[in-house]
């Protein structure tokens, strides 16, 4: 058992240098290609190892590349394709494949261009964190003194904080960040809402 794993990682490993090279001879600058070789190196540990490995590693700098905090980012996708010599059809259907394992958010600007927010970004892990405690905060309140939650209030505030005061995504993405921030603070205020749907049920 312990020799496949010692395989398996060595094989990982052996792609990952060979696309990391790839990148580098297409020219793309080294913080860029680490990220996206990161990238690739969690998709292929998920035991995904795809026959076209090289357009594979294009995709993952798609996706490196159109983190939120390059907004804007309004450059056609046929451009990067020319660029990196690779089909739409292709980097579509390996971008799709490489979200859907790892979890990346997609979200799209006013102009409907993409970017992908990564599972592991700093950002989003602070906006779950400030969502869990500030819903914290109001489900106790709630409790001591019977003031009700709204979750659509809550999130424009906690959006306000996270675009305006903390800066950590731009400002013309506030609505997209703001859906991210509704939705999981409806997760969180799920028990809430229940409760007061059996309270309204109760006492009509």
């Amino acid at each position: 058992m312990l020799e496949l794993i010692n395989t398996k990682e060595r094989v990982i490993v052996e792609i990952i240098n060979k696309g990391q090279l790839h990148l580098e001879d297409l020219g793309v600058p080294k913080k860029i290609s680490v990220y996206a070789s990161s990238i690739m190196f969690r998709y292929l540990q998920e035991g995904k190892i795809p026959q076209n490995i090289l357009n594979y590693f294009v995709a993952a700098l798609y996706i490196a590349k159109r983190h939120p905090l390059s907004f804007p980012m309004h450059k056609k996708k046929s451009r990067f394709c020319g660029l990196y010599m690779i089909e739409e059809g292709s980097l579509d259907y390996c971008v799709n494949e490489i979200i859907r394992t790892l979890g990346f958010r997609k979200i799209l600007d006013d102009k409907n261009y993409p970017y992908f927010l990564d599972p592991l970004d700093l950002g989003l892990k602070i906006i779950k964190n400030m969502v869990e405690k500030e819903c914290q905060e109001e489900l106790m309140q709630f409790f001591s003194s019977s003031i009700p939650v709204d979750a659509q209030f809550l999130s424009e505030k906690l959006t306000t904080m996270v675009i305006f005061e903390m800066r950590v995504f731009h400002d013309e993405l506030f609505r997209q960040i703001y859906e991210i921030i509704y939705e999981l603070v409806s997760s969180e205020l799920k028990e809430y809402n229940n409760y007061v749907k059996i309270q309204k049920e109760v006492f009509i």
